[in-house]
């Protein structure tokens, strides 16, 4: 009798939220199936350089199966040159791995459902009135 189970089922997305106080990665099987769930320490962008970031993308990965596809949002990502900041640091961990890289209000969205998978909002945001 064999005991390892068996592989997950191919495509594997990897969603990362990092924050500041801490960091989840969540491997996904294309059924959408939790394959594994991972807690790290916080990663704010304004707060770490190039070489810890890729460092704790690296410390991800050792405890994971190579993703085929990954996203991340981070803590103080807010202009494009912050996601590319994002982007060459999975490149780095993850070489030719696609990577969406944002900031984790949007994938705080995301997890509340605001954001469908369609890339648009769900519904009309809230009115910005303003208090007098």
């Amino acid at each position: 009798m064999n005991d390892q189970a068996a592989p997950p089922a191919r495509p594997l997305y990897l969603g990362i939220e990092a924050g500041g106080t801490r960091s989840v990665a969540l491997l996904e099987d294309r059924n959408g199936a939790v394959v594994q769930r991972l807690e790290a320490g916080p990663a704010n962008l304004r707060l770490i350089d190039d070489r810890k970031l890729a460092r704790h993308f690296r410390g991800l990965a050792r405890a994971l199966p190579r993703p085929d596809a990954l996203g991340i949002g981070m803590a103080g990502a807010r202009t494009e040159p912050d996601r590319e900041r994002i982007r060459r640091a999975a490149a780095k961990v993850w070489p030719a791995v696609p990577c969406q890289a944002t900031n984790d209000l949007e994938t705080a969205l995301m997890a509340a459902g605001e954001w469908p998978r369609s890339g648009r909002p769900a519904r009309d945001p809230p009115s910005r009135s303003r208090v007098a």
